[in-house]
C-alpha cells in the first residue's frame, strides 16, 4: 500500500493522510486504514459464509507486513466471529534476518495477546533454507514456499484448524 505525503488528507476524517489505496482510489490516515481493512476482511467473511466454519485458524507470520497486518486484522475479529487464532512462525536459519523476524513475531504475539508457535528448521530438519538451497541448487523462494506449505498444513491438521492463512513470500 502507498504511503503519501503530509498535503494529502484522509477520505473519512479529513486528517493527514498517510496511506492511498489504489483500489478505493481514496486516503487515509492509520486509523481509518486499519479500520478500512477490518471491514473488508469482515465483509469477505460474511460473503463467503466463513462465520460458521472458522473455528481455529492457523495464521502463517513471517513478521513481514503482510502477515503482521493479517494477523492483527483477524484478532480483531475474533471474538465477533467466535474463533481461536494460532501464529506460527517458521525460522528459516538466514542468520540475523530470521533472528530479527522472530522477535518480530514473538513482540506481536505478545501485544496482541495471541498464541505463537516458532517452529526453527533446523531443528527440524537439521538444515537450514540456505543449506537445503545449496544442496537442491533450485531457487530460494521455490524452496522456502514448499518448505512454509508443508509445514504450516501439518501444524494445520495438527491443530484441527479449519483454516489456513498464509500471506508470505519468501524474498532473498
Amino acid at each position: 500500500m502507498p504511503t503519501v505525503g503530509r498535503d494529502f488528507r484522509c477520505s473519512v476524517c479529513g486528517g493527514s493522510a498517510s496511506h492511498l489505496s489504489p483500489v478505493l482510489r481514496r486516503y487515509f490516515c492509520d486509523e481509518h486504514f486499519i479500520d478500512v481493512i477490518v471491514e473488508r476482511v469482515r465483509r469477505s467473511i460474511n460473503k463467503y459464509k466463513l462465520a460458521d466454519k472458522l473455528k481455529r485458524v492457523v495464521v502463517g507470520l513471517s513478521g513481514g507486513k503482510d502477515s503482521v497486518t493479517m494477523l492483527s486484522v483477524l484478532q480483531r475479529l475474533a471474538n465477533e466471529f467466535n474463533f481461536e487464532i494460532l501464529a506460527v512462525h517458521i525460522n528459516l536459519g538466514i542468520g540475523e534476518f530470521s533472528k530479527y523476524s522472530e522477535q518480530i513475531c514473538r513482540e506481536l504475539a505478545r501485544k496482541l495477546d495471541v498464541p505463537l508457535l516458532i517452529l526453527d528448521l533446523g531443528d527440524l530438519l537439521g538444515v537450514t533454507l540456505p543449506q537445503i538451497v545449496r544442496r537442491l541448487k533450485r531457487p530460494a523462494c521455490s524452496v522456502c514456499g514448499t518448505i512454509k506449505r508443508y509445514l504450516l498444513n501439518v501444524v494445520g491438521v495438527e491443530a484441527c484448524a479449519t483454516d489456513l492463512l498464509e500471506s508470505d513470500r519468501c524474498s532473498l
